[in-house]
């Protein structure tokens, strides 16, 4: 088994009892140490745009992140982002995956008609993406949190804002 195969089999593993795979679910912690300046300052920024965590490994991120979800109830998608996702289609078939409804079936495929235009389908997708999104959740704001598992080159991403 290649090093990109072992990523991606472990990416598919099951969660005992949960129904769903690894990638698209946040880590459980039993004791979480609160870091309030830390949230205040996550919950400030990801109410006027995006948030980007950044600190060394062994921080505290993903749990900052975890604490900062789990603290405000909002509905939210976990995707851990690992080498596997070098493929543009693989990444957008776990984020249709990640909404675990049937409305699944109605978002855009990235196919071979979309390889040279990587924008163009990451625009449709992502319009139909909230939309099922915010019709799951009916309101209040949308969260998507990323864990970058792997460094990832750019690769096919380059090219998507």
């Amino acid at each position: 088994m290649t090093a990109p195969d072992a990523i991606d089999a472990d990416a598919r593993r099951p969660l005992s009892g949960t129904g769903r795979i690894a990638k698209l679910a946040a880590p459980r912690s039993a004791t979480i140490l609160r870091r309030n300046r830390v949230l205040e300052a996550i919950g400030q920024k990801s109410r006027s745009s995006v948030c980007w965590v950044a600190a060394p490994a062994g921080y505290g991120k993903t749990t900052a992140v975890i604490d900062y979800l789990e603290s405000v109830e909002a509905p939210h998608v976990w995707f851990r982002i690992d080498e596997g996702d070098q493929d543009i289609a693989r990444f957008f078939q776990y984020l249709a995956q990640s909404l675990a409804s049937p409305a699944v079936g109605n978002l855009p495929v990235f196919g071979v008609e979309y390889v040279e235009q990587p924008k163009e389908f990451a625009r449709r997708f992502f319009r139909a993406y909230f939309a099922r999104f915010e019709a799951r959740h009916h309101s209040g704001p949308r969260r998507l949190a990323r864990r970058r598992h792997a460094r990832i080159p750019g690769g096919a991403f380059r090219d998507v804002p």
